[in-house]
């Protein structure tokens, strides 16, 4: 960051005037080759743009990438699904901080990303433990009357306590 601030300070001052910028329109807040300060500020400027720029182009193209691949996404594992959100987040987040500003592209990309995977998730967790209960050798057995009466009455929806 220090190599780039430095090597813009020392860039030449004569840049023409973007069409946005009248030199002779004191109003327009453009500057002039003469102004020694002002030439590296607009400079920075412009590769702030740039970097803006850069990364909403990034954010965007990783989003369409998540969204191709939503359905292989939503089959991995919950610790592979944990570390693709992981560096998908700190990928967000990191940006941010560059750019200073919140870019959504990606966040509105993950987001249905993260529920269909617990969506895929739970329902195979669910055909699994039904799989499981149903090869599950199920024996009849003798209860207590009073285990059995209690067992009754709660399942007519009387829910009383036994003295």
């Amino acid at each position: 960051r220090d190599l780039l601030l430095n090597d813009l300070a020392t860039a030449p001052q004569d840049l023409p005037p973007t069409p946005s910028e009248d030199p002779a329109d004191p109003s327009s807040g453009s500057t002039t080759p003469n102004d020694g300060e002002a030439a590296p500020n607009a400079t920075l400027t412009k590769v702030a743009e740039l970097v803006n720029g850069a990364c909403l182009v990034m954010h965007q193209r990783v989003a369409t990438l998540v969204s191709i691949r939503s359905p292989q996404l939503s089959r991995l594992g919950y610790s592979d699904f944990r570390v693709f959100y992981d560096a998908i987040k700190d990928f967000v987040v990191a940006s941010e901080e560059i750019t200073k500003k919140e870019i959504v592209a990606l966040r509105k990309t993950l987001r249905p990303q993260a529920k269909d995977f617990f969506n895929t998730l739970h329902s195979t967790k669910t055909n699994m433990l039904s799989v499981l209960l149903d090869n599950e050798p199920w024996e009849p057995t003798d209860v207590p009357q009073e285990f059995q009466d209690q067992i009754n009455t709660w399942a007519h929806g009387i829910h009383e306590m036994p003295p």
